[in-house]
């Protein structure tokens, strides 16, 4: 790596601190370092992406010895470059949830890029994202409600409480609308522990007059068809709850 070259996408957001890009895509394969190389001549080789479109120094960000383009251009790179739609999104959200980047910026930023390759899926990424969620899953999940579920946006990881002022929790994603709570299962929700509370946040949940799905990596897998179903049924469900019965409020109780 020389002059104008720099790694990009999702190695250059790892190294510069965003832990939820580790370069394995839905089917947990490692998917390659993109390096972007401006004219030069580099050979392609197993495990890299070459990138000769335009790179500007400006764009360099050195980060402990390794040549990295800089948040906006990592991001607009992973963006533009992935493999689609919904990766673009999981792209975007975990940049925007490590704070490396300002949506704002990020908007005008790629407003300049008229041409580029990708650029439009990039700038449909940019209607999906939401900052807040913790997980690569999180977002595909909710890509898979909204998309093609065709159910209503979703508050992702917004705080849920009684109407008496106790924190109910954090729900992955809520339709404020029917009052039903998406939550995703990730490995670490095997052990004990975090099981025995997930159940217990969804008893609470429910009690207050929440309605609950639970999903896995699975379902995002070959199960997708019986996912979407059940999403519809479950959505259907919360819809014809007693609203009269509701116990919970988005509204944070009063200091």
């Amino acid at each position: 790596m020389r002059g104008s070259s720099a790694v990009s996408g999702w190695a250059s957001a790892y190294w510069q601190g965003v832990r939820l890009l580790d370069g394995l895509d839905q089917g947990m394969r490692r998917q390659p370092v993109l390096l972007n190389v401006g004219g030069r001549q580099l050979r392609p080789r197993p495990g890299i992406t070459i990138s000769r479109e335009r790179f500007d120094e400006a764009e360099l960000s050195w980060v402990r010895g390794i040549p990295c383009a800089a948040p906006m251009r990592t991001t607009f790179d992973g963006m533009r470059l992935a493999s689609d739609l919904v990766e673009a999104v999981v792209f975007l959200d975990m940049l925007l949830t490590s704070r490396l980047i300002e949506l704002g910026d990020l908007q005008n930023y790629i407003a300049a890029k008229m041409g580029w390759n990708g650029v439009k899926q990039a700038r449909k990424a940019l209607a999906l994202a939401v900052t807040g969620s913790r997980s690569p899953p999180e977002t595909r999940l909710r890509l898979v409600w909204v998309l093609e579920a065709g159910l209503p946006t979703l508050l992702v990881n917004q705080p849920v409480f009684s109407l008496e002022g106790q924190l109910l929790g954090y729900p992955d994603g809520l339709d404020p609308d029917t009052g039903c709570v998406l939550e995703y299962d990730g490995e670490d929700h095997r052990d004990l522990q975090h099981h025995t509370s997930d159940n217990d946040r969804e008893e609470l949940f429910e009690d207050h007059g929440l309605t609950v799905m639970r999903a896995t990596r699975l379902n995002l897998g070959r199960d997708k068809p019986a996912l979407i179903a059940r999403m519809r049924r479950t959505c259907q469900r919360a819809e014809r709850r007693d609203r009269g019965l509701d116990r919970w409020t988005l509204d944070p109780p009063r200091r």
